[in-house]
């Protein structure tokens, strides 16, 4: 795949750059990264940019533990289910 070039504007800064991803999943990135920034400047009434930007990455770092740790869980539940399975099948 070709290089793409990609524009973004967050907080008032604009930044051009190429990614190799698809044009569909890096659009999908800009748009949650530009809808939590947004977020986080309205809800906190932050009008610095770098404050904003750092808040912004500690939030959405958090939902991504979040989600790694609700993802484990299930993964964990489900092993439990397969070892109980098999535990019943070899009785």
């Amino acid at each position: 795949m070709n290089d793409d070039l990609f524009h973004i504007n967050v907080l008032d800064t604009h930044i051009s750059f190429k990614s190799k991803e698809s044009r569909d999943y890096m659009k999908q990135i800009i748009s949650i990264l530009e809808n939590k920034t947004n977020e986080t400047k309205n809800k906190l009434k932050i009008n610095d940019p770098l404050k904003c930007s750092i808040l912004t990455s500690l939030f959405l770092v958090d939902e991504i533990m979040k989600n790694q740790n609700s993802n484990l869980i299930l993964l964990e539940n489900h092993i439990e289910r397969l070892v109980q399975n098999l535990n019943e099948a070899l009785e």
